[in-house]
Order: structure tokens, then sequence, then C-alpha cells
């Protein structure tokens, strides 16, 4: 509970030396399997808490498969309920028993990391891609260090739990790295970086032929921008709209698609202001149609997008992401290993709405940057490069585990620390002590469950009655609602049971 608040609420923690203390007390409690030193490098099993058929980290577990296709690859989630499993998952196992869904078999948490620990004997390399507030990698790995333990740094901008398994710490990008050892207590020998997996892009469109396909003139200059609608929300300076729309009125020509935010508040302000110049298009199944349309691509902001940035630049797009924070908060921008050079990085609005226009104006300028920052995605995220990177990690993660003197991970109420708690409030899961309670509620002993779920509705924050069940019960309640009749909720419902899961 403590973790999931932290996660949510920006306490100026991004580790807790506390509850990880307590995490390993616990993890000595969990049965011991034997766990052997990784060596063969055959076997790799992956650990998340949920996937989702749209998400960063399902998308990096299923890149990183594809791209290290001579390995078999086992995953395991450990909370993943009623969400159907993504066929993007389901696809890249070779049989049945390579994917294993801890459920009511498996019991509790203790019992969970059981299992779990159990699952890590069989493989080689354990690759840890879970949720911030999931203890149940560090219940199975905490109080037994093995080699072959890799944990990807995938919130790198939020608190997460799990400071404490020994191994290496893999980061996706330099500032990532840069504030896990300055802010988590992460010693600098075990945090790595490597770029993160993409998929080879191919273009099955060209620009004027897409642009086409949306409905959109083919001399129209297209600024393209995909992200969460949440990553656009202003926390307290400039908002994406008011720092673009200028840019936008300014050119006859010039159309803003983003997708993801919702046509509505200041997006449909906009699209009336410009004429339907600029448009929000909700959430879309596919994007690569849109990617491969535009002229300009433009990172979200406040909070960057790493991971559409990459996949409209391998397509030969000219990417711009916005610098405006202040120092020191650079794990709220786009940086990544061997792209940044190439990437537009305006610092100012006034730059920023300069690099806009230059680009929008200046076709030969687009192709140039554009060409050369498709070669350098191409070359560190995809094929030979990014496997090298790999296989070096590999290696590393094969020698003796580290594990990290007492370090105390620093308190602070810097401008990141700020930013990030403003960003966090945005979130639709930002629901303060009783969203964490809900997220806990079913781990309560019975009498303490049944307390607290009546205290919450008497507080006027009504929660599913399945979370008074025991977690092994309401998991099996939620996989088994259809069988039993019962209407599955609404998304918004689906969310409030999850209490807070980030997608």
């Amino acid at each position: 509970m403590a973790g999931a608040y932290a996660w949510l609420q920006h306490t100026g923690l991004f580790a807790s030396s506390e509850l990880e203390s307590l995490l390993r007390e616990l993890s000595r409690q969990v049965p011991l399997s034997e766990l052997p030193r990784a060596s063969a490098h055959v076997d790799v099993l992956h650990v998340m808490t949920q996937a989702y058929a749209t998400g960063g980290p399902t998308q990096a577990v299923a890149r990183w498969i594809d791209r290290d296709a001579t390995r078999r690859h086992h995953i395991c989630l450990t909370q993943q309920r009623e969400a159907p499993i993504p066929d993007k998952l389901l696809a890249r196992t070779r049989e049945r028993a390579d994917l294993t869904v801890l459920t009511s078999d498996h019991g509790g948490l203790i019992e969970r990391a059981a299992q779990l620990r159990a699952l890590a004997a069989r493989a080689d390399l354990v690759i840890i891609s879970n949720h911030p507030h999931d203890v149940v990698p560090t219940l199975a790995f905490a109080a037994t260090p093995r080699t072959g333990i890799v944990t990807l740094n995938h919130s790198d901008h939020v608190f997460w739990l799990g400071t404490s398994v020994p191994g290496i710490l893999l980061n996706m990008r330099e500032s990532g790295h840069e504030l896990a050892v300055s802010r988590r207590g992460i010693s600098e020998s075990r945090s790595i970086v490597m770029a993160r997996p993409l998929a080879e892009t191919e273009r099955t469109l060209d620009r004027e032929a897409a642009k086409e396909r949306l409905g959109l003139a083919v001399d129209a200059r297209l600024v393209v921008t995909i992200a969460d609608g949440a990553k656009y929300r202003s926390v307290g300076g400039p908002s994406f709209l008011e720092l673009v729309t200028p840019v936008i009125m300014a050119d006859p020509k010039a159309v803003l698609l983003a997708a993801g935010p919702a046509p509505e508040g200041e997006w449909l302000e906009a699209e009336r202001a410009t004429g339907g110049r600029i448009r929000a298009l909700g959430l879309l199944p596919d994007v690569r149609v849109l990617q491969q349309a535009a002229d300009v691509y433009l990172d979200s902001f406040p909070f960057a997008s790493l991971t559409s940035l990459l996949e409209a630049g391998s397509y030969g797009t000219p990417v711009i992401t916005y610098r405006g924070h202040p120092d020191g908060c650079e794990v709220l921008g786009s940086d990544t290993p061997g792209v940044d050079e190439h990437m537009v990085r305006p610092g100012t609005p006034d730059e920023l709405q300069s690099a806009v226009s230059r680009l929008l104006g200046d076709t030969a300028q687009r192709q140039l940057v554009g060409a050369r920052t498709q070669q350098a995605i191409l070359s560190t995220h995809t094929g030979p490069g990014w496997h090298d990177s790999l296989e070096r990690v590999y290696d590393r993660a094969v020698e003796p585990p580290v594990i990290d003197p007492a370090n105390t991970p620093s308190r602070s109420t810097g401008p990141l620390d700020v930013l990030v708690a403003l960003v966090q409030a945005a979130n639709p899961f930002h629901q303060g002590v009783l969203g964490a309670a809900k997220m806990a509620l079913p781990y309560f002993p019975a009498w303490d469950r049944a307390k607290e779920w009546g205290g919450l509705a008497r507080e006027g924050h009504l929660a599913s009655p399945v979370l008074l069940l025991a977690p092994g019960a309401a998991d099996w309640f939620t996989t088994h609602r259809r069988a039993l009749g019962l209407r599955r909720p609404s998304r918004r419902g689906r969310a409030r049971e999850q209490a807070g899961l980030s997608r």
C-alpha cells in the first residue's frame, strides 16, 4: 500500500530504504528453491505484473523477444487478474508452458513469490519489468542473491519498489541512470544503459498516400504527436497547445493531428480556433498511417513519450522534443543512446516555435534531419547494433551479483519533485491514500479488510465488493465472472477494481 501511494503521489522519494529492508526481511519467509548460477544464456524469464494490448512495458517485452530470437523466452505475470493477455505476447511463446499467470492457485504474495522463485530456478536470466508497487519480485529475490537478474527501469521518473533486488539495473535512458544513482541509492557499478528494442519499420505508404488516407491534402504540412492524453496536461507552465497553436495558426497549410488525447477541453477549443487544423483523434488501435503521413513529429509535453518518438523517427521523420523543463528535470524529457544528437531539442518557447516553423517550411532540411534520425534509430534500437548491446548486458548479468551498501535514497522537494508530483496528480489513477488502500485491500487480514472497506464506503468512496475477498478468491471471481453469468464492469469500473494499475 505504501508503494502504491508513493508511486502515484510523489513524496520526494524515488525509493525507500525502510520499505526495502522490510521486503528483504519478508523475503526470508519465502520457501527456498534451488537457484542455479546463470551460465548458458539460453532460457530467459520475463517477469511482469500485468500485460496490456497497449503500453510501454508490454511492448518492450514483445520487442525484446523478437530481437533475441535465438533464446527461449518465458513470461510470468504476477497479477493479471481478468485483463486479457494480449496477442502480442501469446504469439511470442512457443508453448503454453512458456506463459505462467499467477492466480488464486498460487495464493497470496508470499506464495506467489515462492512460485516465481521456482520458475526462476529453471531460467538462466530473469528480466523484471513489474509495476512500481508490485512486491512479488522483491519478495522472490531480495534475500537470495543469484546471478542473472536484470531489473528494467521502465518507470524511471517515479517511485518504485525493488531497489534491493541484487543484480543489474538496466536503464533505457541516460537520465534514468543518473536519477537511479543520485536519488534511488543504486550504486553506479550496477546501473547500466541500453537502448530500448524497437520493431523494424517498413513503409507501406509514401507520405502523400498516407495523407490522402487521412483525408488531408497532399500538400498539407503535417505535424503529428502520439501519447496518452495525460502527458499533455499543463503542470504550471504553458501547455503543449499554448506552445504549438500559434505555429499552426500562422501557416495556412499546417495541420496538427494528435493520437491519444480525447477531442474535448482545450483540444476542442484549439480545433475550433484553427478551423479543424488541430485535431485530437483519441486512442487509435493503429497509428502507422499517421506516423507515415507525418512531415514533422512533435514529442508530448510536459511529459515525453520516447517510444512514440522513436517509432515515428524510424520512418525518416524529423523529431522535435521540447526541453523546457528546469535543470535537473531531464528524466521528464526524451533521451536515448545514440539518437540524442539527431533530435531537434529546443529549450524555450520561442526556440520550439521557430524549430517547428523552420522544419515545416524547408523540405530539404526535413529530409536531411529525418534521414539522419532514421539511421541513428535503426542502428542502435534494432538489428545487430541492439543485439550486440544485449549480449553485453547478459554478460554483465551473470557476473557475481552486486549488493548495494546501505545507501539511503535522498528525499528532496526540488524542481524535479514538484514537477513529478504535478504530473502524477494529472494521472487518472491518482487517488491519494484511498486509492492506495483500494489497491491493497484484498491483502489485508479478513477483519481489517472488512473494516477498511466499510470506512471507504462511509467516506463516499465506493469500492467493489470483490475487494472484500482474499486475494486468491478475488482473482478467481474476476477471472470467472463471465462463467458465473455476472456482467463485466465498465472500463471505469475495471479501473476502480484494479485501483490504479498504470498502462
